[in-house]
């Protein structure tokens, strides 16, 4: 295959979520036929759907592969497993030290057919467009980047999401820390 740009979104809220995220993207760093190519800044962000559990904080990762959408993904479920995650059918929506999501595979539009396949992907993320959360990071990283589907820049899709979802970039101080993080240095 040749290679693609993918974008991963990342978030955690328990623990240490800068901790959390900066060892996510060394993690995926060793993946095979892959290369994280940009990391977003950090922003803090208020749980969707779910109210009483801590903030967020989510960042996203721009990565170039070689692999195709289902080999990515357990990758990337790999990653969550060597952090701590451990999901589960009742764990949806849960507090998690670690949560990635592949948001979008260059102009892939694929569905592997639906819940009975291990693991389920679609592409882009079904919810990635009403998700404040997800896009905010993305378009920090590259403001060009476009939906797929809707052939729109996503940072034209976030003027139309609801302000409720609240996202805002960390301080400096930790943006410094999560660098520190990223780079394997004690903060």
């Amino acid at each position: 295959m040749k290679p693609g740009t993918a974008w991963v979104g990342l978030g955690a809220n328990l623990g240490d979520p800068l901790a959390s995220l900066a060892r996510a993207v060394r993690l995926m760093r060793r993946m095979p036929s892959t290369r994280v190519t940009g990391v977003s800044p950090v922003f803090r962000t208020s749980p969707v759907g779910v109210r009483r559990q801590p903030w967020f904080h989510n960042a996203a990762a721009r990565v170039s592969t070689r692999l195709g959408p289902g080999a990515l993904i357990r990758r990337l479920l790999a990653v969550e497993r060597k952090i701590g995650r451990r999901r589960s059918s009742r764990s949806h929506g849960d507090p998690r030290v670690i949560d990635l999501d592949l948001l979008l595979l260059g102009e892939c539009v694929y569905d592997s057919g639906g819940p009975k396949r291990d693991p389920a992907v679609v592409i882009p993320h079904p919810r990635l467009h009403l998700r404040r959360f997800a896009m905010r990071p993305i378009v920090a990283l590259d403001s060009g980047v476009r939906h797929p589907v809707f052939g729109l820049p996503l940072r034209r899709i976030l003027t139309s999401v609801p302000r409720g979802q609240r996202v805002r970039v960390l301080p400096p101080r930790d943006q410094r820390r999560f660098r520190r993080l990223l780079a394997g240095r004690s903060a």
